[in-house]
């Protein structure tokens, strides 16, 4: 046995063959996620100045109506608060402030996550603590529009198809492949890093973070 294994060894050993040889590598890109303004976020003239004051803006149920760009499969979804502002900071009312609506736009069939983040601003803070990100269910079921943590990634599929959002029951919106909405409303602080009181009768306009990457 010995023989035969050192015969073959030696056999291997003084006819080996090398070879080289060149492969292909396709690298395909693909396009940037895009966010777009649906609707601006906006607290109105409904602000007090005094340093220190804060206003709560509802935006966690915006319905599914067509208008609303919501996207929802399941059950017509009945707006719910949304707007209401409330907080000694500033004027309470009944849908008197307007949620910011936007959109995200990248590849059908893709997970996209997506941050929202709080600010310290010049003149207020703003506390994204109120609002929802369409979760797309693919007609599994319901579609809803599920609360996001300021800060934190939420992880959320974007559409597959152009259909209209009746594959489970109900429902009155619209899918576009590749297109999902998220909406943000929540607290704002008067006073900001500048520690003072705001003037009265003007506009004060600051920008908050959103990352949303593949």
């Amino acid at each position: 046995m010995k023989l035969v294994l050192g015969a073959l060894f030696l056999g291997i050993s003084s006819n080996a063959i090398a070879a080289t040889g060149s492969f292909n590598i396709t690298v395909q890109t693909v396009p940037d996620v895009v966010l777009s303004t649906v609707t601006p976020l906006t607290y109105g003239a409904n602000m007090f100045v005094t340093q220190g004051g804060t206003c709560f803006m509802d935006a966690t149920t915006p319905g599914d109506a067509l208008a609303d760009l919501m996207q929802y499969d399941g059950a017509t979804v009945a707006k719910a608060n949304y707007g209401d502002l409330t907080g000694a900071g500033c004027v309470n009312g009944l849908g008197t402030g307007t949620p910011g609506v936007y959109k995200i736009t990248g590849i059908s069939s893709n997970t996209v996550n997506i941050t929202i983040s709080a600010i310290s601003g010049a003149d207020f803070d703003f506390a994204p603590n109120s609002g929802c990100i369409v979760t797309y269910e693919n007609g599994a079921v319901a579609d809803t529009c599920d609360a996001f943590v300021p800060g934190v990634s939420a992880a959320k599929l974007l559409p597959l198809d152009n259909v209209s959002e009746s594959p489970v029951t109900g429902g009155t919106g619209v899918t576009v492949a590749g297109e999902l909405v998220f909406t943000v409303g929540g607290t704002v602080t008067v006073g900001g890093t500048n520690a003072v009181d705001l003037t009265a009768g003007t506009s004060y306009t600051q920008n908050f973070p959103v990352n949303v990457i593949y």
